[in-house]
């Protein structure tokens, strides 16, 4: 997982990916709710999203997405958990799906 892209990454010098998945993973144990992160793979509580064939499946749909795209995703995912302690519900599934350039 990757919160920044790699060339900021080493403008900036840090990676705070694990720092976000440690939050996200505390607010939904918390909030009585599963947490799993893969590689093409999220889910929080009933939410599934799944990175295939170069593209992202969601229960809003299906969306084309380069790598860099599901990161984000999957980032902007995890940062709502740790927010607000529950899975974004389709509104705020399409606001991050927007901020990941997929919409």
């Amino acid at each position: 997982m990757t919160v920044i892209n790699p060339a900021d990454k080493l403008r900036f010098g840090e990676d705070s990916t694990p720092r976000i998945y440690a939050n996200a993973k505390k607010a939904a144990e918390e909030a009585g709710l599963t947490l799993e992160v893969t590689p093409h793979e999220a889910a929080v509580g009933h939410l599934r999203l799944r990175y295939v064939d170069g593209a992202v499946e969601t229960p809003a749909g299906r969306y084309p997405a380069e790598p860099w795209q599901w990161e984000a995703l999957k980032a902007l995912l995890l940062n709502y958990v740790a927010n607000f302690k529950k899975p974004p519900d389709p509104e705020d599934l399409k606001a991050l799906l927007f901020a990941a350039g997929l919409q």
